[in-house]
């Protein structure tokens, strides 16, 4: 199949928690894949801000209708240092939801000490904003895997 995007794009403020469990950022946004078959990429960028150099901000994408349940890819994180610093964090994921429903995805965040004030995006004027990209990429996943059809070597690719 040829390859294909439909690409959902969404902006967001800064979100803060305290605590160590993930928690949902100002990011989410929903696409309606037209095939079961197909991927979701989805990207995205801002800046963190731990408020502390005792702290990380953890930073996962989520799929799924309450956000920060279905985990899809692995962790990034932005750490303090010996005075706090921000970070650029920016990742890209390939999911594979099965469905051509509207699935709902979430940037969720955390701290790595459950007391200190992290943030994603970063709150001052010029880094104060994230953006999200949503695709759905249509047939086989190019330059990555040749085939989608039963290839084991998905599981690797897709969290």
């Amino acid at each position: 199949a040829p390859v294909g995007t439909m690409a959902q794009v969404t902006t967001s403020t800064t979100a803060t928690t305290t605590s160590n469990s993930f928690t949902a950022s100002n990011l989410t946004k929903a696409i309606i894949p037209t095939s079961a078959a197909n991927f979701v990429k989805l990207t995205f960028s801002g800046t963190a801000y731990p408020t502390s150099s005792a702290t990380a901000v953890l930073i996962h994408a989520y799929r799924g209708s309450a956000a920060c349940t279905t985990a899809i890819g692995g962790a990034f994180a932005v750490f303090g240092g010996t005075t706090t610093a921000m970070g650029a964090a920016a990742e890209t994921y390939f999911d594979l939801p099965n469905t051509a429903s509207s699935q709902g995805y979430t940037i969720c965040i955390a701290n790595t000490d459950n007391a200190t004030s992290v943030q994603f995006p970063q709150s001052t004027v010029s880094q104060g904003t994230a953006v999200m990209t949503l695709e759905e990429i249509q047939g086989a996943l190019p330059d990555i895997i040749p085939d989608n059809d039963n290839d084991p070597r998905l599981l690797n690719v897709v969290g």
